[in-house]
């Protein structure tokens, strides 16, 4: 069974930046949440596709009308500082805790704040084998199996910096 952490800026029925938000992200939950082969070990929030308050909201709601058990965690409210000083929040805490106890995938499916925090503030906790844009889940150890949602610049060039020089 795969064991998985979806960080996401579900935003599904929200309108925010005079349009309505899409559903990948919502439908990515649902299936994780239905898949017999994952085992869906929490969901991390991050701003992008709708204010923080309005994703946290959408995640949920989108467990809670699953009836799943399965812990939602809040993310970043922005963009982080691109030389890691930001502050770790709920959902980097969340995600630490997670991958020091057991092996478990990410699937990082918004901006990468909370990944890049997650990197600045638990260095050891991704292993070292980080692949980018993977999709192949079959993997000996953690590590981000999807990235995407290169909006938070800073989180993107520091996560870069970090996987260039570390791993």
């Amino acid at each position: 069974m795969i064991k998985l952490i979806i960080d996401s800026d579900v935003a599904l029925g929200v309108h925010h930046e005079n349009r309505p938000r899409d559903i990948d992200d919502g439908f990515a939950i649902v299936e994780a949440i239905n898949s017999d082969a994952i085992e869906l070990k929490a969901v991390t929030t991050v701003f992008g596709n709708g204010p923080l308050a309005e994703v946290d909201r959408v995640a949920r709601e989108l467990i809670a009308l699953k009836e799943a058990d399965v812990s939602v965690h809040s993310g970043a409210t922005g963009a982080m500082a691109s030389d890691g000083s930001t502050p770790p929040n709920e959902a980097v805490v969340a995600m630490a805790r997670i991958l020091k106890s057991e092996r478990c995938h990410i699937a990082a499916i918004g901006p990468l704040s909370n990944i890049g925090l997650l990197i600045a503030h638990y260095p050891g906790v991704l292993g070292n084998d980080v692949d980018w844009l993977e999709t192949d889940v079959d993997f000996a150890s953690n590590r981000i199996t999807y990235l995407t949602g290169f909006s938070d610049d800073g989180a993107r060039r520091f996560v870069e910096d970090i996987v260039t020089s570390v791993y």
